[in-house]
């Protein structure tokens, strides 16, 4: 069901309303997209709470915490999910130095542009968002920042348009060179148990190769060197890492953290008997959850998010 109406976080942004239900108990959400807010999904029974507690009267630096984080969600290609159990956590994150914060506007300004020499606007909304910023003034003093690191230079005509420089291109390389976009391999992070080889073999491992990339978990190589070593060098090599959270592996959490921290895609997974004790911190991401007797259907599933998230793949059906 789509509507029309205000953004529910900051009642500003005009923005259509979807309305859906992700499978669970208490799935119910609500998907916006907001100029100022960015595309964010909220959970439809937790929000008399959320506007009780922890929306309304919000100070200027948590609205910047919020919008920073569902930018940053939405740029790794995941999606922002903000319920009651989460948004304590999202209100406690570190708030980024402000030289991240001005590197952050190179990471929204050039994000799904390759051209060289492209001009942006400093009245960008989501350019405020993406740097933390309570207001333009904010905004204004980063990008004199990235002006003086001579990663960006302002148009004198217009005074609103500016161009990130060759040094702010050179560094945005170094921000995204975890992104692996020319990587055929996704890395697969689940438990290695017995009754995981047919979910594996039929189901994750056929959704990747109708993608078009190559699966690679560590138990299924020869190595030579320690495997947390072998762990580290997959993951860095992949374009993206399948989390599966069945049986709530430590080294699963460990290495779909590690990868996020590499700014990869994470792709997450779980059986719909242990979605119910996934940690609140991932709870935010929207899991597919998958059914034990029926592999082909997380194939489906997981094919669809790879394409939507990645892109098809370099061998892709």
């Amino acid at each position: 069901m789509n509507q029309t109406g205000n953004c529910q976080l900051c009642n500003e942004g005009m923005t259509e309303n979807k309305f859906y239900n992700n499978g669970t108990i208490g799935g119910d959400y609500l998907r916006q997209t907001c100029k100022y807010c960015g595309e964010f999904h909220i959970h439809v029974p937790s929000l008399d709470t959320l506007k009780t507690h922890h929306l309304t009267g919000l100070t200027e630096k948590k609205v910047a915490i919020l919008r920073g984080w569902i930018s940053d969600e939405n740029r790794r290609g995941s999606e922002a999910k903000i319920d009651k159990d989460n948004i304590k956590s999202i209100f406690s994150r570190s708030f980024p130095t402000v030289l991240e914060r001005a590197e952050k506007i190179l990471l929204e300004a050039l994000k799904g542009n390759s051209e060289l020499g492209v001009n942006s606007y400093k009245d960008d909304p989501r350019l405020v968002s993406a740097s933390y910023s309570t207001n333009q003034r904010e905004l204004d003093y980063l990008l004199e920042l990235l002006k003086s690191e001579q990663m960006a230079s302002f148009s004198v005509a217009t005074g609103n348009e500016f161009s990130i420089e060759p040094a702010g291109h050179a560094r945005y390389e170094e921000l995204t060179r975890g992104s692996n976009d020319n990587s055929s391999k996704a890395f697969v992070a689940m438990w290695f148990n017995k009754e995981m080889d047919v979910p594996y073999t039929y189901g994750i491992k056929v959704g990747i190769e109708r993608a078009g990339y190559e699966p690679t978990k560590v138990n299924e190589g020869e190595y030579v060197h320690k495997i947390c070593d072998e762990i580290i060098a997959s993951i860095n090599s992949a374009k993206f890492v399948v989390a599966d959270f069945t049986d709530h592996r430590g080294g699963v959490y460990y290495e779909a953290g590690y990868a996020m921290g590499r700014g990869l895609h994470v792709i997450w997974t779980c059986r719909s008997d242990y979605i119910d004790d996934l940690h609140f911190d991932i709870q935010q991401y929207n899991c597919i959850v998958w059914d034990k007797d029926k592999p082909e259907e997380l194939a489906i599933a997981l094919n669809k998010r790879i394409r939507a998230v990645c892109n098809p793949g370099p061998h892709a059906e």
